[in-house]
């Protein structure tokens, strides 16, 4: 909803649109998203998909592999509303939780975080015709 170029996205979750109002633990006990998340929505029928499809920037896509919380189907929701984004990178965390609980798990999102934004910023930079030192 807000006017961003770059998006990155770490095990984003999905909930039921009329939800959105309601604190998120009470959300778990008052709707079964462990069965919503179970399947790969289209964009048309929840709010924060249909605000992926919209966006035409840059995203960055995260999952965790051994994620308990966000499945694999909820990442494939995304994968597919992000259709009209200007580019599009996804990566999985191998052996990762949800909450990157081990340190490799958290050196490796920050090297994936980092590259990125370097490659977004370069190429930034780029269409602005600037050149960037040699050891940028």
């Amino acid at each position: 909803m807000r006017p961003v170029r770059w998006l990155g996205l770490r095990v984003p979750a999905l909930y039921l649109d009329e939800g959105w109002s309601i604190a998120k633990r009470a959300l778990h006990k008052e709707h079964d998203l462990v069965a919503y998340r179970k399947y790969i929505l289209p964009s048309s029928e929840n709010r924060a998909l249909r605000a992926a499809a919209d966006f035409s920037g840059d995203v960055l896509l995260v999952e965790s592999e051994r994620d308990e919380f966000v499945p694999h189907t909820v990442l494939a929701s995304y994968l597919q509303a992000f259709l009209q984004s200007h580019s599009l990178t996804y990566r999985m965390i191998e052996g990762a939780d949800h909450g990157l609980s081990d340190e490799g798990s958290q050196r490796a999102y920050t090297s994936l975080v980092v590259n990125w934004l370097h490659e977004m910023i370069s190429g930034r930079v780029q269409e602005a015709g600037v050149r960037l030192p040699n050891n940028y």
